[in-house]
């Protein structure tokens, strides 16, 4: 039987070494394999053709996206090459076209100054001079519309440089490279003379900690019902416990009210026994937290915003 027993452990640890050995040749194929097919993943990844006649690039006038320099200003529908923009020109737009066009697709490039906003959109959806604007462009439904409802108009020549946004559409957006803040702006006031009396007694804050002092008085009582029934019958010390009499046991309920608010339960003085007790407990911690973070952070905007 020894023998038996010798030859079915060993058997049941060779099974298992042979597992491991499985895994351990599974785990390492798979790590073979990804190291083989990163490269290729990298290898193989498609490049954008580069155009045989150079990709014409309007760039609309407007700080901080393009501005001129002081010195030998650019005139409107100039055409310039890319190293003649960045000597006359500066600003977002520049920035991006480097980056893009020149430093990662290596496309041949020119580059045309215009100043009429959606005429120059107007002219990129139709291909008149513009392949590609580059501007602090807002992307709408009806500029990406490209059916029936994209008009042409019936003379361009007779229009303003800004009439011709109701046919600015059927264009393509790409996605936004600089991302730019909209904010209001007022005069700044200032902040040393915070009347602090005002920041703690604002009306939130007293409302809340009516609120609290109602739940204080609300919580005393119910505690004192619940655990003035088991007094003198459990193990617990009876300082730890609720007295039966009204006033003591208010006294009591009170104590462990305003304690376990402040998320002490009872302080360690007031200990509630019965499983009405302790749920009552967990909820009044729990509306304690609430109260607390909601004073917090009325005290700190108000603070914030004074100064």
């Amino acid at each position: 039987m020894a023998a038996k027993r010798w030859r079915e452990t060993h058997r049941l640890d060779c099974r298992a070494g042979n597992g491991q050995l499985a895994s351990s040749i599974v785990l390492l194929v798979g790590a073979l394999l990804l190291l083989v097919a990163a490269p290729s993943v990298a290898i193989d990844a498609p490049a954008l053709p580069v155009p045989t006649t150079p990709v014409t690039l309007c760039m609309i006038d407007g700080a901080p996206e393009l501005a001129q320099s002081s010195t030998n200003l650019v005139q409107d529908n100039e055409l310039l090459s890319l190293t003649q923009a960045k000597a006359r020109l500066h600003g977002l737009s520049i920035d991006l076209i480097s980056a893009v066009f020149d430093q990662i697709l290596g496309w041949p490039i020119n580059i045309r100054y215009t100043t009429g906003f959606s005429k120059t959109l107007y002219r990129t959806r139709e291909g008149d001079g513009c392949n590609i604007s580059i501007s602090n462009i807002f992307k709408a439904a009806h500029r990406e519309t490209c059916n029936a409802a994209c008009l042409v108009p019936d003379n361009s020549s007779a229009l303003g440089p800004e009439e011709f946004e109701p046919f600015v559409c059927c264009l393509d957006f790409s996605h936004t490279y600089f991302s730019g803040g909209w904010s209001l702006m007022s005069k700044q006031t200032n902040g040393a003379s915070v009347n602090y009396v005002d920041v703690f007694f604002q009306r939130d804050i007293v409302h809340a900690l009516a609120v609290t002092v109602i739940g204080m008085f609300v919580v005393a009582h119910l505690i004192w019902i619940f655990e003035a029934r088991v007094y003198g019958k459990r193990e617990t010390p009876t300082y730890t416990q609720f007295r039966p009499k009204y006033l003591d046991g208010l006294k009591d309920g009170t104590w462990f009210a305003g304690s376990t608010v402040l998320g002490d339960v009872g302080a360690g003085m007031k200990l509630p026994v019965t499983p009405a007790g302790r749920l009552l407990a967990i909820i009044w911690v729990m509306f304690g937290l609430f109260v607390l973070s909601f004073v917090t952070s009325v005290i700190s905007s108000t603070l914030t915003e004074a100064k």
